[in-house]
């Protein structure tokens, strides 16, 4: 089966090294075994081979980040989704009278979820395009310049990936105006910003922080 995820992804991409390295590894002890002569010809195609395990170490890498991203925005999503429903029921609870403003909050929240639903779909989406172009790259029976062009269109797949990132904590951001919104306290949505700034290790939640001081 084709590879959907950033760990099948990543996955993918150790065995096209191994490949790669068994070729080099064949060709150099070929040459040494006297069996196959050096010529230039050889020589470019053996450079080639280890640029393109270069370019798919930097790959391998994104992968790898990419995924760490989209555990921690997953982790933040659930927690806040957990703090805002058990808000909501304690609300319920206190007051009838808070009807209409609990009905606009669940379905603002409802709104917001299928926004998320939506883009964890187009980013599953960008995964498997890369994976399928980078099945193309390993099907052009060693040309080198079809290879370098899947590489560029998966790096530009990547991008798009890390676009669908930020658009991922925009919602999060909503989300936390909408716990405001229903009253959680400033201490339950600062220890979760705080939990989300150290899975990414980065300040891509400072903007959430400055909004709730």
């Amino acid at each position: 089966p084709r590879p959907s995820t950033p760990q099948h992804t990543h996955t993918f991409l150790a065995l096209v090294e191994k490949g790669l390295t068994r070729e080099l590894e064949r060709a150099a002890a070929a040459q040494e075994a006297g069996t196959e002569a050096p010529s230039p010809a050889r020589t470019g195609h053996q450079i080639s081979l280890r640029t393109q395990l270069r370019q798919l170490a930097d790959m391998q890498k994104e992968v790898t980040q990419l995924q760490r991203y989209t555990e921690a925005v997953q982790n933040f999503s659930d927690k806040l989704t957990k703090q805002l429903r058990a808000r909501e029921r304690e609300n319920a609870a206190l007051s009838g009278k808070l009807g209409d403003q609990q009905r606009e909050a669940e379905e603002a929240l409802h709104k917001l979820n299928s926004q998320l639903v939506e883009t964890h779909a187009q980013l599953a989406e960008a995964v498997r395009s890369a994976a399928q172009s980078e099945a193309r790259a390993t099907s052009a029976q060693g040309a080198v310049r079809s290879l370098e062009d899947d590489l560029a269109r998966s790096e530009t797949q990547l991008g798009a990936m890390r676009t669908h990132l930020e658009q991922m904590l925009t919602l999060h951001e909503r989300l936390t105006e909408a716990a405001l919104g229903l009253g959680a306290s400033d201490e339950a949505i600062g220890s979760l910003i705080d939990e989300l700034d150290k899975r990414l290790g980065n300040t891509l939640v400072a903007g959430i922080a400055d909004q709730l001081d």
